[in-house]
């Protein structure tokens, strides 16, 4: 079984075979882990929660506000009081007054997640990188209510010698390819590719009604401060590219910058967004398929882009229908102009069906993508 340069009899499956085993070996693994739902049983969960340069000087209750702008106040407030937060050990009071660097831990007892769905599929894996095509909902990164129930969660026990950076992010209901980098080297190659739009995304989404448009460049700018629950808004004043905060260039990896740098409640900015949409399919039930193509990488811009043209995304409960009084947990039911029920209504039909970029090891470009959904069928 020996061939000269290409395989002996100690390694004799040729290296593609081998490679296509071990990537599915190590899927079937992630999504047994993630089928027992880890973060559904009840623990206690330990959050960090480091002071920024910006925000020095403020009292606690200030900074937390700042800190993650969708938490309500009086959330904050209930939290202190139950005296949750510490630093260094030692209890501190709504007042305490934040030094820069400070790290503040808060104790969360009897954490329960919400559930996810485990159907996780990995699309390539290298020494640099691992791609994989994410379902929903899922989150990639703890926050909010999720910490163990999230994509790097859930693959950290697979690269025990390696910290998974998430190169970029996808909200929790949409699907589609997700890039990670498995070292630090791959982060500082991969990453300033998505903050200098050098990744090229290709978006699919259903939507409501049918565009009178086949092609169109949508440049509605979008407000860089979160509204309630994290929500984002169509603005008219925009920041200039040479005056973006650390909080606004944070969006160019097409979500939300990490809770430490929210942007604080007295900025009313917005950043200017293009998504290039295309029409590929008109169908019989008053939906639509659209190519989104992000040419800038803003909070929910694909979302909110569509649903300011008139055409909000099937089953986006957070831009497609007029605002809930509290934060919506799934869409309402949608009906198409016929009045017939949308059977994708239930679920936010926006994937990311590809990405590509230039890869950090052999520096040529590269394509990954993920597969087709369902909702995507006629």
């Amino acid at each position: 079984r020996y061939r000269l340069g290409e395989y002996c009899p100690r390694c004799y499956e040729q290296v593609s075979q081998r490679q296509v085993e071990q990537l599915q070996q190590r899927e079937a693994e992630i999504r047994q882990l993630a089928s027992t739902l880890p973060g559904c049983n009840a623990y206690e969960n330990l959050r960090r929660l480091y002071v920024p340069r910006r925000l020095a000087g403020l009292p606690l209750i200030e900074f937390l506000c700042h800190w993650h702008p969708p938490t309500p106040r009086h959330q904050w407030e209930q939290w202190l009081a139950e005296g949750q937060f510490t630093s260094g050990g030692q209890p501190v009071t709504a007042a305490w007054p934040v030094k820069e660097g400070e790290c503040f831990q808060q104790r969360l007892p009897g954490t329960v997640e919400p559930p996810i769905n485990p159907d996780i599929r990995l699309v390539y894996e290298d020494d640099w990188l691992v791609v994989v095509d994410k379902p929903a909902p899922l989150p990639v990164h703890p926050s909010g209510r999720f910490n163990r129930n999230t994509l790097t969660s859930l693959l950290a026990p697979f690269y025990p010698k390696q910290k998974l950076r998430a190169a970029h992010r996808l909200d929790a209901e949409t699907t589609g390819i997700v890039v990670l980098c498995r070292t630090y080297q791959a982060a500082r190659h991969v990453q300033p590719q998505f903050a200098q739009g050098a990744v090229e995304k290709t978006y699919w989404a259903r939507v409501v009604g049918h565009p009178t448009w086949d092609h169109l460049l949508c440049t509605a700018p979008i407000g860089s401060q979160p509204q309630a629950w994290g929500r984002r808004q169509i603005a008219d004043v925009v920041i200039p590219p040479g005056e973006a905060t650390d909080a606004t260039q944070a969006h160019a990896t097409h979500e939300a910058p990490p809770p430490a740098e929210a942007v604080p409640p007295a900025e009313t900015h917005a950043q200017a967004a293009e998504t290039q949409l295309r029409v590929l399919r008109r169908d019989a039930d008053g939906t639509a398929i659209v190519e989104a193509i992000p040419l800038t990488g803003r909070t929910h811009q694909i979302r909110l882009h569509l649903a300011h043209l008139g055409h909000p995304i099937v089953g986006d409960a957070w831009y497609g229908w007029p605002a809930p009084a509290t934060a919506p947990a799934t869409a309402p039911e949608a009906t198409s102009a016929e009045g017939t029920q949308i059977p994708w209504a239930q679920r936010l039909c926006l994937h990311a069906a590809s990405l590509s970029l230039t890869h950090p090891g052999h520096h040529r470009r590269q394509t990954f993508t993920a597969a087709v959904p369902e909702w995507f069928a006629s």
